[in-house]
């Protein structure tokens, strides 16, 4: 087997440190999203459906945004009533359907969570605006790469997972 030529090497690196590098932001938002669920009384499956329920939606479409089976929403949806964040309303278009609506509280504790933990997030203290806007942009540019290798698709992503379509137009994430 032939020795791997320097640039090979150093490519091999590059591409670890920038794994072990990504691990890491993703292990602080994880412990920051936890964090603050604890602090508020949530899972963070709450946390998640709170993040993805930006509008009334049945719960087929939320299932879809958080990228789960419908067992798994419904837990969630039990979750957020049980602690008044939520509500199931009957489909006007759909009898047959029930809609996710968040209730006031819901509305009002997703903002403060939000706010925090995009405030608290490394891009946001490390990084200046257009700093922030490259950042943006390569990480749209991976989120959009797609592996034809990889037929994997989880069965939920959690608030830091990349699941929404690409943002574009200047338009900061929520």
């Amino acid at each position: 087997m032939p020795d791997r030529s320097r640039e090979e090497q150093l490519e091999g690196e590059l591409n670890i440190c920038i794994m072990d590098t990504l691990a890491e932001i993703f292990k602080r938002a994880a412990a920051l999203g936890q964090g603050l669920a604890q602090r508020y009384g949530l899972s963070m499956t709450d946390l998640a459906g709170l993040h993805k329920l930006e509008e009334p939606m049945t719960m087929k479409e939320l299932g879809q945004r958080m990228h789960c089976d419908p067992s798994f929403v419904t837990m969630v949806a039990n979750g957020l009533e049980k602690r008044g964040l939520a509500r199931r309303e009957t489909s006007e278009q759909d009898r047959r359907s029930k809609m996710m609506r968040l209730t006031d509280e819901g509305v009002s504790l997703r903002d403060r969570l939000e706010k925090e933990f995009a405030t608290r997030m490394p891009w946001a203290t490390a990084l200046d605006g257009p700093e922030r806007e490259c950042l943006l942009t390569i990480l749209q540019k991976l989120a959009a790469a797609s592996d034809p290798d990889d037929q994997t698709h989880p069965d939920c992503m959690g608030p830091a997972g990349v699941s929404e379509p690409m943002i574009t137009g200047g338009v900061t994430p929520e």
